[in-house]
């Protein structure tokens, strides 16, 4: 197998959690996504997932690398679909962040709306208020609240929302009506 071939064989296992998994996804044997990883990391010259009869998990430099390979992969096959002019079905992993309730709410119905439209798209969604790294992280999408911070990534306002302050009838014959946020 070529570098192109052991990477996306590499990104399949990682995906897929497991080697047999990996190797399905490739349409490969088990020896051969196996045979094609130890490739990779021998050229790599560094160990990129470490393997026991129960479970496989990724080094720090998988880690790292996977988000890489991510990309290259993507672009060898986007590349590979222009020049050939046929519209390609989507397929990999789809990574996803947004804030928890909204996520929850708005985002997770979506999420499986599509993959059911999508079965050769696997999906991993982190609905967290931290904001998170998308590049450092792995993360493919973040929907965000707000205003974006100063930033070098490629943000589309989807709406607008509206801030609306409100207060228990007891609070305020209590408290007084605040005027500013500040009275608070």
């Amino acid at each position: 197998m070529n570098f192109l071939e052991n990477l996306k064989t590499f990104v399949a296992i990682a995906d897929a959690g497991s080697l047999i998994g990996g190797a399905r996804r490739r349409r490969v044997s088990a020896p051969t996504a196996t045979r094609a990883l130890a490739a990779l990391e021998q050229e790599l010259g560094v160990r990129l997932i470490i393997r026991t009869t129960r479970a496989l998990r990724l080094t720090e430099a998988g880690d790292d690398f996977l988000v890489q390979a991510r990309r290259v992969v993507s672009a060898v096959e986007d590349a590979a679909a222009t020049v050939t002019g046929r519209r390609v079905r989507p397929e990999g992993h789809l990574s996803v962040t947004a804030p928890e309730l909204f996520g929850e709410r708005y985002i997770a119905p979506l999420l499986f709306e599509f993959l059911d439209a999508n079965p050769l798209v696997t999906a991993q969604a982190f609905f967290s208020n931290r904001v998170v790294n998308l590049v450092d992280e792995g993360y493919d999408v973040a929907l965000r609240i707000g205003a974006l911070p100063d930033s070098a990534l490629t943000a589309i306002p989807l709406g607008a929302m509206r801030v609306v302050w409100v207060a228990a009838p007891a609070y305020l014959s209590r408290a007084g009506v605040p005027q500013t946020p500040s009275d608070l």
